[in-house]
């Protein structure tokens, strides 16, 4: 089981697909570095994915707030920050083969540095047309299966106010398991796949 690096949040195994769905920024930069921490702690290698208007640098800020050594874990390529172009290869939309192709090149290129534990998180898709949110949920599915059999723990978060009932209902369907903010605090359950 591998530690998410959140507070009442259990153990994960070591392929789990989460949706993280939040309300505001801070959540999302806060929910990130926390796993990423944890992920660094544990001996992981992680790719966090970034997207505007959260850039390298607020990335690094929030790591350097819980771990002091953060540039350390990037020069020895245990943590490597991503610009969202260059992991989606597109600024504006999603493509799927392309994307899909990357992050397989990204992670086999980690295992052949000799990283065996692999998380990724990230924000595949912000707002968008239904054009763009059929090719992020086909993303998602496809992403789904690569998980278990590259043996990945990935966390992809969409913010709540730019999702229709009907999409939030879909990527509920593409993840193992959904991670809310509710009053009491964080709350991991599964979801029906």
């Amino acid at each position: 089981m591998r530690r998410l690096g959140l507070p009442i949040v259990t153990p994960s195994s070591s392929s789990t697909h989460i949706v993280h769905l939040y309300q505001h920024g801070k959540d999302l930069l806060d929910v990130f570095a926390q796993f990423c921490c944890a992920g660094l702690q544990d001996g992981d290698c992680c790719f966090w994915i970034t997207a505007p208007p959260w850039t390298e640098g607020f990335a690094v800020h929030e790591l350097g707030k819980r771990l002091p050594a953060v540039e350390q874990y990037i020069a020895n390529g245990q943590l490597k920050i991503i610009a969202r172009e260059d992991w989606y290869l597109a600024p504006e939309g999603l493509d799927v083969e392309g994307t899909l192709a990357q992050a397989t090149r990204h992670l086999t290129e980690a295992r052949a540095h000799g990283w065996s534990q692999l998380r990724v998180c990230g924000s595949p898709c912000q707002t968008g047309s239904e054009r763009e949110w059929g090719a992020c949920l086909e993303y998602e599915q496809r992403v789904h299966r690569m998980v278990s059999d590259l043996d990945v723990l990935a966390l992809c978060a969409y913010r709540l106010s730019s999702l229709s009932d009907q999409t939030k209902e879909r990527l509920l369907h593409t993840h193992h398991m959904a991670l809310e903010r509710q009053d009491e605090g964080w709350r991991l359950q599964p979801t029906v796949t």
